[in-house]
């Protein structure tokens, strides 16, 4: 009985190992954005510090767009990348790379 109750403990730590493990090492900055200013040139960007929540995210790119917007023909984009981590491992001039992009 003290060897099932000595499993289950250790299955719980690792539960929350993994936890932790997933949500604040492997990926510790949950979104990082990307402005691109001319949607003609997408390789010129302005790359965000990271945020909490997706939410603060697009709240700086709309505050980008209205700082880059000088008139009605320069058209602007931005992406929000989730699970970011710092490092650029392809070699494309990043501070943050990411797991995957939300618009």
């Amino acid at each position: 009985m003290n060897s099932m109750k000595n499993i289950f403990v250790i299955l719980i730590f690792i539960a929350i190992g993994y936890f932790i493990y997933r949500n604040f090492i492997k990926f510790p900055y949950r979104y990082v954005g990307f402005f691109y200013p001319n949607i003609d040139n997408m390789e010129k960007w302005i790359e965000s510090e990271p945020f909490n929540t997706l939410e603060s995210c697009r709240e700086w790119a709309a505050e980008m767009e209205d700082k880059y917007t000088f008139n009605s023909n320069n058209y602007t984009d931005y992406e929000c990348g989730k699970d970011c981590y710092k490092g650029d491992p392809y070699f494309q001039g990043v501070t943050y790379t990411c797991n995957s992009s939300l618009d």
